[in-house]
């Protein structure tokens, strides 16, 4: 059975460093990190460059997931929307990205999760794979969309909904992010403030069943869906 593993842990913490994500963020982002521990445990919102990670133990599948928590105050919406910004904004955003690996620290399966649970894919074909690791061993490469926050592989624009709702991720230099372990508080937690649901079920979404896409696909393949 897939449980997570206990964040107070140097085990636990270097498996997260490890593999922690490399991020780039829109140069015209308006909206920075902030503190996921803080809001749990304060109700407040303050900025910090950093993420938040979770261990998941999957033994019947032989794997272990990182799964990593992007926090934000605020989704500032799209950047224009038939002329209008803003548009499908609201309070509190929460993004994420999960990595798939062995005992042996192979990266199998990264699993990008941008707005809802339709658009959530999987890259695991071993080619795409290297790409998305960028040449930085086992540490996949994430670009933020303008606004939204939504995580991609790789930068451009994502046609989403016949071009009305497209992401857009500025192709700018990796930050150096942070990567603080969830306490035991914030991973029990049905939900975390106006976070709905929690960390304990959005870890442990059978991502498995997720579309895998290849990087060539990634750009087009909601270009016709709503």
């Amino acid at each position: 059975m897939e449980r997570i593993l206990h964040p107070h842990s140097l085990a636990t913490d270097q498996l997260l460093q490890r593999f922690r994500p490399v991020y780039h963020f829109d140069k015209s982002e308006g909206v920075r990190l902030a503190d996921l521990g803080v809001y749990a445990a304060e109700g407040r919102i303050e900025e910090r460059n950093a993420v938040t990670g979770v261990l998941v133990d999957m033994p019947q599948k032989r794997l272990t997931r990182a799964v990593y928590f992007s926090f934000f105050g605020k989704d500032a919406g799209l950047p224009c929307l038939c002329g209008l910004a803003g548009v499908g904004g609201h309070d509190l955003d929460l993004e994420a990205v999960a990595v798939d690996f062995t005992d042996d620290d192979q990266v199998v399966a990264v699993a990008y999760l941008p707005h809802g649970s339709a658009e959530h894919f999987r890259i695991t074909d071993r080619a795409d794979l290297s790409v998305v690791l960028g040449g930085r061993r086992n540490r996949p490469e994430v670009y933020a969309s303008r606004g939204k926050h939504a995580h991609y592989p790789c930068p451009g624009t994502v046609v989403r909904a016949f071009g009305f709702a497209s992401d857009h991720c500025d192709p700018m230099p990796a930050e150096d992010v942070a990567m603080t372990m969830a306490t035991d508080a914030m991973v029990s937690a049905k939900n975390i403030g106006g976070l709905r649901p929690g960390l304990y079920r959005r870890a442990l979404d059978d991502m498995s069943q997720l579309p895998v896409l290849r990087l060539g696909q990634v750009k087009t393949w909601r270009a016709h869906k709503l």
